[in-house]
């Protein structure tokens, strides 16, 4: 399955993105986590430069977010979102998330860093190692009625 590369920086053999990109290489990387996913398909992995990116992530693929480097990267938000990543997808395809941080501090006091079945409640979210930032009512809402969540590892902060 392809990986696609996603930079905000000029570091670990990174260029700077750019959401024009293919996203296919790291020399062309996309800017957003949310463009890369846009060209990803069911299966593929979205490698993450470090950097902290303040955009909010609707996923409705089944694809892995991994980061580069371990701990390096945090999905933050932008504004007061409601959710910071928001899954739905149909099918039981599997969305993983890596050893990044998603930090919930700036939503709003009734959202969830991560909302697990938004829409589409039958899919698997597995988080692998990693950082949730709860700043508001969940730091992961799950509301799948076929698949699971499940967390190996990793830890939630409120």
């Amino acid at each position: 399955m392809p990986t696609f590369y996603v930079s905000q920086t000029a570091t670990n053999g990174y260029a700077v993105g750019s959401d024009a990109n293919n996203g296919t290489t790291k020399a062309l990387a996309t800017l957003t986590i949310q463009a890369a996913h846009t060209l990803a398909s069911t299966g593929d992995t979205i490698m993450i430069n470090e950097g902290n990116y303040a955009e909010v992530v609707p996923v409705t693929k089944g694809v892995a977010f991994l980061p580069e480097v371990d701990y390096t990267v945090t999905i933050s938000g932008t504004g007061t979102p409601a959710n910071i990543v928001t899954t739905s997808l149909a099918g039981l395809a599997t969305v993983t998330f890596g050893k990044l941080t998603i930090d919930g501090e700036t939503i709003g006091s009734t959202g969830s860093a991560i909302n697990c079945g938004s829409g589409t409640k039958t899919h698997n979210v597995t988080f692998l190692g990693t950082r949730i930032i709860c700043g508001a009512l969940y730091g992961v809402r799950d509301q799948l009625t076929t698949g699971s969540t499940t967390m190996i590892g990793g830890e939630i902060i409120k």
